[in-house]
C-alpha cells in the first residue's frame, strides 16, 4: 500500500513538472525562439508524457494486485470461519458423546 502512495506522490510531482514544461514551451513560442529548439522541447515533453503513462499503468497494476490480494484475504477469512464452525460442531458432538459415557 505504501508503494502505491509513494507512486501517487511521484505522479503529482510529475504533473507539476509537465505544467512547468508546457509554460516554458509557451514562453518560447511567445518570445520567438528558434523553432528547432521549440520542437526539441515539445518532443521531450511527449517523451515525458509517455513515461507518465507507463507510471500510471504501473500504479493501476499495483491497485489491481492489491484488490486481488484483498479478495484472496476475504476468501481465506470466509474459509476460516467455515472451518471454525465445523470444528465447533465437531467439538459439540464430541462433548455430547463424552458426557454420555
Amino acid at each position: 500500500m505504501m508503494a502505491s502512495i509513494n507512486k501517487v506522490e511521484m505522479l503529482s510531482e510529475d504533473k507539476f513538472q509537465y505544467f512547468k514544461d508546457i509554460c516554458s514551451i509557451y514562453k518560447a513560442i511567445e518570445n520567438g525562439e528558434d523553432t528547432d529548439e521549440i520542437k526539441k522541447k515539445v518532443t521531450d515533453l511527449f517523451g515525458k508524457f509517455e513515461e507518465f503513462r507507463q507510471k500510471l499503468k504501473s500504479v493501476a497494476a499495483i491497485d489491481r494486485k492489491i484488490d486481488d490480494l484483498n479478495a484472496e484475504l476475504d476468501s481465506s477469512n470466509h474459509m476460516m470461519k467455515e472451518r471454525r464452525k465445523v470444528l465447533k460442531e465437531a467439538l459439540e458432538v464430541f462433548r455430547s458423546f463424552t458426557t454420555e459415557l
